[in-house]
């Protein structure tokens, strides 16, 4: 994973990587397999949704201490 942001403000995040890369929309940032951003909740559902449209089955995450309440929510 490029960007993982465990976070409750998913869109101040999202818009402030949106300033960052010109042509990057917030749509952008929900749909694309690499960007992770949201609740634990959230980023697990997009994991699964990964997993359902595109097979994705192996994430690597930089930071595993912060990744740990997603790493909870798939167990």
């Amino acid at each position: 994973m490029q960007i993982v942001q465990v976070t409750d403000d998913a869109e101040s995040a999202i818009d402030q990587l949106c300033s960052r890369a010109p042509g990057l929309t917030p749509d952008d940032v929900v749909e694309v397999p690499y960007a992770l951003i949201g609740t634990a909740d959230a980023i697990a559902e997009k994991l699964e949704r990964c997993r359902s449209r595109w097979g994705i089955s192996y994430f690597v995450v930089r930071d595993r201490q912060q990744f740990e309440p997603v790493i909870a929510q798939l167990r």
